[in-house]
């Protein structure tokens, strides 16, 4: 038999934030042990001492044999992950200059609508002693995250394993595929709560700290000792490549001065180069075609590669940048990328940490943070009641411009979309690689029932060059903008960009949310 512990969440929403301060869509396997910690040192079962209340033994054995057994399987229901547009106001109850500083503005905290319940399930069966310990620290925890998330945990031990569940990823794969980051305790954790919670506690004791004249918020910092990220992906069975790019991070940076950021949709592009020139510089001489582009001669190009995008608070992101972040990059890698070149991203990523990217005259980004996102989540979901569309953004870039004769027929700027639409989920329709006019036209042919598209207009003008990273010589740049929808081969939460410079900072497809009467029902561009 296995233990099992399950949080059903009353009002069917979960509301937490990281360490980091970053909101989350779901409480990881630290946040329900940092819970029943608190529900020992402070419930019923805590110990009384000169010092103040205390974890019991027996419960600090339980709590222990937690931090000691990693979880196999964790199940998680369906999510609709909201980021309201609105700002709390709340008094703080700090001195400033001798008077009290006025209610502060904070951006309201986002929440996931949960469909069912999050399981966490444990291959090990604990003893009696600590099974039944955690079945009454289990009873005492009111809340995960933050007070408004109402909980009952139910701890129990069964025998066969969870099913449409999630299982531990392989320790030696850096990122592995189709896979959710889970922040996961260690040995030696509970002692890290225990006294992070009593230098807390000390601090804000009246005899030993006067009330200073001029305060500051104290937040208490999630200490990150003795703490993990570990993976957990759906069976190797189950796998299966659904969208284009199936991984992504978060990469947010901070201008220096002088330096115009966001970036006008003009530059995002040199931007985009910036960061992977930068990228490929840390890695030298090791740089995998899937981040450099370049291929082996003779090798079958794969329909995608690494894309860089740049993104900013004004999208309607499935996630929140930090504060004070205005934009980012989005780096989206592909589902049939190899360990070994994933590895290579990561490694990418964190050589750039609090390093910089140059731009030349133009300016420099610090990379303030890095983070993985699942891309299955990248955008919001549709709201209430709205279809789903999406627009280019801030234009696409035809793949090319076949001869308007012989057995290709006329070559229109609606069959530019499709054979980009085409190309970019080419092996996800198991396509071969198409070369000459006949070929696109069949690609064409294929996508073009599965694509409505509402409004196509070609985008001319002398920056268009700007909008691509390279060219051939003597080949016109064919650009435009678009609003379709392809329920049949574009999810409606991961990110999709198509086009000839989809992997550096054009042709992203953004949410569109229309309701029947063809007004905005959610959030665009």
């Amino acid at each position: 038999m296995g233990l099992t512990i399950k949080a059903r969440f009353v009002l069917g929403a979960y509301q937490g934030r990281s360490p980091s301060g970053q909101t989350e869509e779901f409480p990881g396997t630290d946040r329900l042990l940092a819970a029943l910690v608190a529900a020992a040192g402070s419930g019923p079962y805590a110990e009384e001492t000169a010092e103040g209340l205390k974890i019991a033994d027996r419960h600090r054995g339980a709590l222990r044999w937690l931090e000691s057994h990693v979880p196999k399987q964790l199940k998680l229901p369906e999510t609709s992950f909201r980021v309201p547009d609105v700002v709390a106001y709340r008094a703080q109850g700090l001195l400033f200059k001798g008077a009290y500083a006025p209610a502060a503005a904070k951006p309201a905290s986002a929440r996931s609508f949960l469909s069912g319940p999050v399981v966490w399930r444990w291959d090990e069966q604990p003893d009696d002693d600590v099974f039944q310990a955690l079945q009454e620290l289990c009873a005492e925890v009111s809340h995960l995250g933050e007070a408004q998330s109402l909980v009952v945990l139910e701890a129990s031990l069964d025998d066969e394993p969870l099913t449409d569940a999630l299982e531990l990823a392989p320790s030696d794969e850096l990122f592995p595929r189709a896979a959710v980051p889970v922040s996961t305790p260690l040995p030696g954790r509970v002692a890290v709560l225990e006294a992070a919670h009593e230098a807390q506690l000390k601090a804000r004791r009246p005899a030993e700290r006067q009330v200073a004249k001029n305060e500051s918020e104290e937040i208490a910092r999630w200490p990150d000792q003795s703490l993990a990220l570990l993976w957990y992906q759906l069976p190797t069975e189950r796998q299966g490549a659904t969208v284009p790019w199936d991984r992504a991070f978060v990469v947010e940076v901070e201008p220096d001065e002088g330096t115009t950021w966001p970036p006008y949709p003009v530059d995002a592009v040199d931007w985009c180069v910036a960061l992977h020139r930068a990228m490929v510089r840390v890695l030298d001489p090791h740089v995998p075609p899937l981040i450099s582009g370049h291929y082996p001669p003779g090798a079958v190009l794969p329909a995608n590669r690494l894309a860089i995008q740049v993104i900013d608070e004004g999208l309607p992101l499935g996630f929140r940048l930090s504060e004070g972040i205005r934009a980012g990059f989005a780096l989206l890698v592909p589902h049939d990328a190899s360990p070994e070149d994933q590895d290579a991203v990561v490694l990418a990523l964190q050589a750039l940490a609090d390093r910089k990217v140059y731009r030349g005259k133009a300016g420099a980004l610090r990379v303030s943070r890095v983070r993985p996102i699942a891309a299955e989540s990248f955008w919001r979901p549709p709201a209430p009641g709205a279809t789903r569309w999406w627009l280019t953004e801030p234009l696409a870039v035809a793949e090319t411009r076949p001869a308007a004769r012989g057995t290709a027929g006329r070559w229109t700027l609606g069959d530019a979309l499709h054979l980009s639409i085409g190309l970019v989920h080419r092996d996800l329709l198991g396509l071969p690689v198409a070369k000459g006019n006949a070929a696109f036209r069949q690609v064409v042919e294929l996508v073009k029932p599965q694509v409505e598209v509402a409004g196509l207009v070609q985008v001319v003008g002398r920056d268009l060059k700007r909008f691509v990273h390279r060219m051939k010589e003597g080949q016109l740049v064919t650009a435009y903008r678009a609003l379709l929808r392809a329920p049949g081969l574009l999810t409606d939460t991961a990110p999709v960009a198509i086009g000839q410079s989809r992997h550096l900072g054009t042709g992203l497809l953004v949410p569109v949310d229309l309701t029947p009467d063809g007004t905005g029902g959610g959030e665009a561009r």
